[in-house]
């Protein structure tokens, strides 16, 4: 058995001349491709996309890996790979966040913005809203903040 990680986004048609060598009759060794991915629309791959392919003389050896000796290993290691610069850009995503909120919270401590917003009462209602949703406030009254839905 063999397996290839597609790289960016592809088709059939595409798929078909990546994996296929000569210019036979490909349509079994493609059947078996859809058995052994029945969790993937060939119609359109993502990028990232594992494909396992059956052992045939069919199968480029070019742009795929055997299953066998260090190709999971190595696949292994890209997921921790990836899955470690994830978490690095996570980080510094939520770095920058707070980084925004100290800013924000450093100009509303200024007098002349305090006297700008609490003569507006729209403006006070807007702040006082965001003050409320930000994970500060939240940790503040114990509640943890909602979970994002995909």
């Amino acid at each position: 058995m063999r397996m290839i990680v597609i790289s960016q986004s592809t088709d059939l048609n595409r798929l078909r001349k990546t994996l296929f060598t000569g210019a036979g009759d490909t349509s079994a060794a493609l059947e078996r491709v859809k058995a052994l991915n029945p969790h993937v629309d060939l119609r359109h791959v993502a990028a990232g996309t594992v494909l396992l392919l059956p052992d045939s003389p069919s199968v480029s050896a070019t742009h795929t890996s055997s299953i066998g000796g260090d190709a999971f290993a190595e696949f292994a290691a890209d997921v921790t790979s990836g899955l470690k610069d994830a978490a690095e850009r996570v980080r510094a995503g939520a770095e920058r966040a707070a980084a925004d909120r100290n800013a924000v919270a450093a100009v509303l401590r200024i007098a002349a913005v305090k006297r700008i917003v609490g003569s507006d009462a729209t403006l006070t209602k807007q702040l006082d809203t965001a003050t409320a949703a930000s994970p500060a406030s939240r940790r503040r009254r114990g509640k943890r903040p909602p979970r994002s839905r995909r």
